[in-house]
């Protein structure tokens, strides 16, 4: 767990960004991070990391997919 606790302090500045921020006209994309950056501890998980992986890509997909609604005509 040593080893984690560097990666453990960026993702947790990660999502402070986001909770700092929202107010920001670019929340959809900050929270699109927030949601996926959890999967890269997918290494701490014994078992199916891939389900947890699956659902944090689901997660930031769903805030992706705003992003993408939000700018297809600009």
């Amino acid at each position: 767990m040593d080893l984690l606790s560097g990666m453990q302090v960026e993702m947790t500045k990660v999502s402070n960004i986001r909770e700092n921020n929202r107010a920001s006209p670019l929340l959809n994309h900050l929270s699109t991070v927030s949601e996926g950056i959890p999967a890269l501890a997918w290494i701490t998980y014994d078992l199916k990391p891939a389900k947890f992986v699956s659902e944090m890509v689901g997660a930031a997909e769903f805030y992706g997919n705003r992003v993408l609604r939000e700018y297809r005509e600009k």
